[in-house]
């Protein structure tokens, strides 16, 4: 019941999910007027015992790349989604939601903070890898799929005259969200050396592409990429 209560949660939280696109979960209404989902803050003394029961089953030695258990794209795309939005609309997912819904192939410690890592399958038969960030409690607090790791230079030929196509050819498996009522949206873009990337877009109506309204490099939140054991992202340093 629980799985299935998140699962619906993550789509009533963010209004609609509209489509999937390009790896890039499509979802609207999600700005920054929408208030902080505090339902379940605090929760049960079993649902606290089953998040630490997990988070003590760590394992910074095994190589990713040997793990055999793979989820689709779309499956993980719940998940794929910026640590503002988890802050603000899904407050109570929990490592024990992750890992009744998806699995968790491996789970890193490093310091106070886990990380899950995920091989993807993704549908032309690629294979990538996704990574979900707990805090102390099991908490999510952000999520991150991906096959390689990009600098910003990646990106130089990015500006307000491009489109969101041309973002989506350098990093095809990016957060995006949209907000549908107002012609808006932005994607989320993780970077090397703890940095990210922030891409504003804008249309004239629904029938119109999305163009680049602004380009913000930013320090990442949860500093995904200065986190991950360099066994992992070997895995995306291509």
């Amino acid at each position: 019941m629980r799985k299935n209560r998140m699962l619906l949660k993550l789509i009533a939280c963010s209004l609609t999910v509209v489509s999937f696109c390009a790896g890039s979960i499509f979802l609207s209404g999600c700005n920054m007027d929408i208030p902080e989902d505090t339902e379940d803050a605090t929760i049960s003394a079993e649902v606290a015992t089953e998040n630490e029961n997990l988070c003590n089953k760590t394992d910074n030695k095994t190589d990713a790349s040997k793990i055999e258990q793979l989820c689709s794209l779309n499956s993980f795309n719940k998940y794929n989604i910026h640590n503002d939005v988890f802050t603000r609309i899904t407050a109570s997912v929990y490592i024990t939601d992750v890992n009744s819904d998806i699995g968790l192939p491996v789970l890193r410690q490093m310091g106070d903070s886990y990380y899950s890592v995920h091989p993807i399958k993704t549908d032309n038969g690629n294979k990538i890898y996704g990574f979900i960030m707990y805090n102390k409690d099991g908490k999510v607090l952000d999520g991150w799929c991906t096959d390689t790791i990009h600098t910003k230079s990646d990106y130089d030929k990015i500006t307000t005259d491009s489109t969101l196509s041309d973002v989506n050819k350098i990093d095809p498996y990016n957060c995006f969200m949209e907000n549908m009522s107002e012609n808006t949206a932005a994607s989320y873009h993780k970077l090397a050396e703890g940095k990210e990337l922030v891409i504003d877009y804008s249309r004239a109506d629904n029938n119109s592409e999305y163009t680049v309204t602004n380009i913000k490099e930013k320090n990442d939140p949860v500093v995904f990429t200065n986190t991950l054991l360099e066994t992992d992202l070997n895995l995306i340093n291509k």
